[in-house]
């Protein structure tokens, strides 16, 4: 399975969307997003009829139908408030599958959260992995997927749907192919 089978109108939410780097990606794999900032997105993003814009707190937020597919954060925040964000959507079971980052001032993760918010996605049924990745010097990812979702947590056909489709999307499947040149051809 791969990202660009994605049925056209799946629900993602963008939190801390402004201006809309991840909205935009979501948007172009075929997500419906509802992207959540106190300050609006891009014009273009603005104006997609596929894109609902909510004005407010990231944090407070909570969407109307639940679960959603994906739920994306990029939250310039502390770590503690992270791990609060994840304690909502994890315990609420908001989301199938997230990708968070948690950012972290200095040299040196906040090793004590990245724990917590592994056991907080544990204690709720979902896997969970965190990730640094080289460009993002003070921050880490943290993927995390419903380890299995039942049929009666979901409230349509259509989220069953995306439910089994989307059940190994980040964790543990990897996104992206490993793709090395054969050799003798650099």
């Amino acid at each position: 399975m791969g990202i660009e089978s994605v049925p056209f109108g799946s629900t993602a939410v963008d939190l801390g969307a402004s201006p809309g780097g991840w909205t935009s990606v979501l948007r172009k794999i075929g997500f419906k997003v509802t992207a959540v900032d106190r300050s609006s997105l891009d014009k273009e993003l603005m104006n997609d009829d596929h894109v609902s814009f909510v004005s407010g707190d990231a944090f407070a937020f909570t969407p109307s139908t639940t679960p959603v597919v994906l739920m994306v954060s990029d939250i310039i925040a502390f770590p503690e408030r992270v791990s609060e964000l994840l304690e909502k959507w994890c315990s609420r079971n908001l989301a199938n599958s997230m990708v968070v980052t948690m950012k972290f001032t200095g040299e040196t993760p906040a090793w004590e959260e990245l724990r917590k918010a592994g056991e907080i996605a544990a204690r709720n049924g979902y896997h969970f992995r965190a990730k640094h990745f080289f460009n993002n010097k003070n921050e880490v990812t943290l993927m995390l997927a419903k380890s299995s979702v039942s049929p009666s947590s979901l409230s349509s056909p259509q989220q069953e749907q995306e439910s089994k489709h989307y059940r190994n999307l980040f964790v543990p499947q990897s996104m992206y192919e490993i793709m090395l040149p054969k050799k003798g051809t650099l």
